[in-house]
């Protein structure tokens, strides 16, 4: 489990926003370097502030969910969109992409994978039942509601890693469903 609480804060170059880096890790191995910045695929949770320009990660597919605030304006490569709360938004890590804020400060949780290496994808799901199940390999993110895992109680916005085997997510909520998988 990551408790979000614990996660240091790196304000972005351009002073628009901070991430917290929830995980990140390689296609072959998760504690090797990798080829963007030590990693191929990092899932963070991102703060934006001021509107502005997003990061350029050339090579990259990016998902973007709003889990707070909004609505998130944003122009990629030219084209308007504005990404629903727990809508997640699928777009190149390369395009040239703008943000704007319509209505002041949005939080979002971001998977960034290496194209042609990694496959993702990020699904919102209500936890309504007595449990969920996460396959090895998958994350979870606790957005509302109450969850516990093994006994141990999530805060939200705190993660479930289903490695080395799987883990059962017990609780009502939403949380977001992460799968990531080697090309």
């Amino acid at each position: 489990m990551v408790s979000f609480a614990g996660l240091g804060s790196v304000p972005w170059l351009n002073g628009g926003g901070s991430t917290r880096e929830i995980a990140a890790g390689t296609a072959g191995d998760p504690r090797a370097g990798g080829s963007h910045a030590g990693w191929d695929w990092r899932l963070s949770v991102a703060e934006v502030r001021a509107p502005g320009p997003f990061s350029h990660f050339p090579g990259t597919t990016r998902i973007l969910t709003v889990i707070e605030g909004g609505p998130l304006g944003l122009v990629v490569d030219g084209v308007g969109h504005s990404p629903g709360r727990f809508r997640p938004f699928i777009f190149d890590g390369g395009a040239k992409t703008e943000a704007s804020l319509l209505a002041g400060p949005v939080r979002n949780l971001n998977l960034i994978f290496m194209t042609g290496t990694m496959n993702g994808s990020v699904r919102v799901e209500t936890l309504s039942g007595p449990e969920m199940e996460l396959q090895t390999g998958q994350m979870a993110v606790l957005f509302e509601g109450h969850a516990a895992v093994e006994g141990h109680q999530l805060a939200l916005l705190d993660t479930v890693l289903a490695a080395p085997s799987p883990r059962t997510v017990h609780g009502k909520g939403r949380l977001a469903v992460i799968t990531l998988g080697t090309v």
